[in-house]
């Protein structure tokens, strides 16, 4: 069942990224892009909902790789998702979800 998840997952990432405008080394070139690819593999995982409740998402570039975190409201308790993506290829290196 994971790999399945998995799998349709990654497709999604495939279809953000081509509806983008990939290129060759600069698959997910700016910030915008980069969250947009995130919300496409984080909706299948986690609803709707949830990542609705955790916009606006902000994208940081280290090195080549975006790093793409949901919001919380100062104060609340709980966790957000965070999304790692190779800014050359649009490859998905982790996605994860504090509590």
């Amino acid at each position: 069942m994971l790999r399945i998840l998995r799998t349709a997952t990654l497709c999604l990432a495939f279809v953000s990224i081509a509806q983008i405008g990939f290129t060759a080394d600069n698959a997910v070139p700016d910030k915008a892009s980069a969250v947009r690819v995130a919300e496409q593999v984080l909706i299948p995982i986690y609803g709707l909902k949830q990542i609705e409740s955790e916009r606006p998402f902000t994208a940081k570039l280290h090195r080549s790789v975006w790093v793409v975190d949901g919001y919380l409201p100062p104060g609340w308790d709980g966790g957000v998702a965070e999304v790692k993506i190779d800014k050359r290829n649009g490859h998905i290196l982790g996605i994860t979800h504090g509590k």
